[in-house]
């Protein structure tokens, strides 16, 4: 079941690669290349680069459901976020808003849309920031936090905070209290030197009820 499952994902990831390929080059012949179509596992983001938000979507919900088939990362993300709010740390964390929603005959609920805040640079310098030192100067154990998240988000997120160790630790606690997982390199962006989380669909909201 495992491997046929495998198969149908690989198929379905082929099948939608195909789809937005198609999607790219008409928005490149008839929109100047200003609406751009990406996808990750299980959402797909529509990109207008004069925008400051995207819009992300849940494709693939039966992939990764849990009971009932009601799991969906959209509304988690957005949950996510007014948990964030509630817990102050939403600074971390680029915002969502949810702006509708629709249904598709093979779905038993609603798919959100959710709009984003994203103009980041991935690519900065305090990415490869000395995570153990900080640790060391701040009496923090490394391994503690390394099993909560991975080296490349502590890096980036200890480097902002290395005159705060108190709020670093904060949100690190937070990720751990939430279980918000699958925080690698993509999934962190950089606005100038702040790094924020751009994607945080994986986690337990119920944990707050």
């Amino acid at each position: 079941e495992i491997e046929d499952l495998t198969i149908r994902l690989q198929k379905m990831e082929e099948d939608l690669d195909i789809c937005l390929d198609e999607l790219n080059d008409y928005s490149r012949a008839n929109f100047n290349s200003k609406i751009i179509f990406r996808h990750g596992c299980f959402r797909v983001v529509i990109i207008d680069e004069d925008s400051d938000y995207v819009l992300k979507f849940s494709f693939s919900r039966f992939s990764h459901c849990y009971e009932n088939d009601t799991y969906d990362d959209c509304q988690t993300e957005e949950e996510t976020y007014q948990i964030a709010i509630d817990n102050g740390v939403e600074n971390d964390f680029a915002e969502v808003i949810s702006i509708g929603s629709f249904e598709h005959k093979f779905t038993r609920t609603p798919i959100l849309f959710l709009a984003k805040k994203m103009k980041v640079d991935t690519c900065n310098p305090n990415f490869d920031y000395d995570f153990e030192k900080f640790c060391n100067i701040n009496g923090i154990n490394a391994e503690d936090i390394l099993d909560i998240v991975t080296h490349s988000f502590a890096c980036a997120f200890s480097s902002y905070y290395r005159n705060d160790p108190a709020s670093f630790i904060r949100l690190v606690n937070f990720i751990r209290d939430f279980d918000i997982t699958d925080l690698h390199t993509e999934n962190i962006g950089f606005v100038e030197d702040k790094p924020y989380i751009i994607d945080y669909g994986f986690a337990s909201t119920d944990k707050i009820y």
